[in-house]
């Protein structure tokens, strides 16, 4: 189990290492490409535990330096979670073969989705891979909420 934690809020962000090796796992399969994904999962007091890792919908766009999730699928898979009490806490992507900290964009549109009400996750996680099989993978782990970006780093 990874704990993430951050200075700035009490909040805990708990995963288990098998899903940061799907993250991976997708990552490899696009190489060069950016790729990404949804969170899936619950808020448990000051506990975001995230319990899935989504891949790329299938009409997502996949280019050396710009990612666009599409969304096929994803509304019933977020219907079906929501009966489970699972739902969206969150993003993940890749950049290859590139720092793993968040770009200007990746900030605007955690924001975003962060102020959707049509999302209703106010506090959303963003995961993001870098790096590659070569060089080694780097994580960054982010949370956004009233407009605030909050950096967490690994505790175990």
């Amino acid at each position: 189990m990874l704990i993430f934690k951050s200075e700035d809020t009490n909040l805990e962000i708990i995963l288990d290492n098998p899903l940061l090796k799907n993250i991976l796992e997708e990552c490899s399969k696009f190489k060069d490409l950016e790729t990404g994904g949804i969170l899936i999962g619950a808020y448990f007091d000051n506990r975001a535990i995230v319990s899935e890792i989504i891949g790329p919908p299938a009409d997502s766009i996949h280019e050396p330096c710009d990612f666009y999730r599409g969304t096929a699928g994803l509304n019933e898979l977020l219907d079906e979670k929501w009966k489970q009490g699972e739902f969206l806490v969150g993003e993940w992507h890749y950049h290859p073969n590139n720092s793993p900290e968040p770009s200007p964009i990746d900030d605007a549109t955690m924001h975003e989705f962060s102020q959707d009400e049509k999302l209703n996750c106010h506090e959303i996680i963003q995961i993001i891979a870098g790096g590659n099989e070569s060089m080694g993978w780097e994580f960054s782990v982010h949370l956004y909420m009233n407009n605030q970006k909050f950096k967490f780093k690994q505790q175990n």
